[in-house]
């Protein structure tokens, strides 16, 4: 999770995404509704982008839809501004 103190567009990549997996995104506010996803079909990176966000708590979800990889990490990065 991650807290935003002003109204902002949040963006998030999930980048270096095995071959032969399929992970998604999900983005929820502070009472865990969920506000905004990403679910491509086995693309090597995934993304969101949620403008005019309100100040307040955020959480993100990984969601590994299929497959996996014990020696290959993603890469998850979030920026608010």
């Amino acid at each position: 999770h991650f807290s935003v103190s002003v109204t902002s567009t949040i963006n998030i990549d999930l980048a270096d995404i095995p071959l032969g997996t399929d992970y998604d995104l999900y983005l929820y506010d502070s009472q865990l509704n969920l506000i905004a996803q990403s679910d491509g079909t086995n693309t090597p990176s995934e993304h969101i982008s949620y403008p005019t966000a309100l100040p307040g708590k955020y959480y993100v979800r990984v969601y590994r839809y299929s497959g996996s990889s014990n020696s290959k990490p993603y890469n998850l990065k979030v920026v608010y501004q």
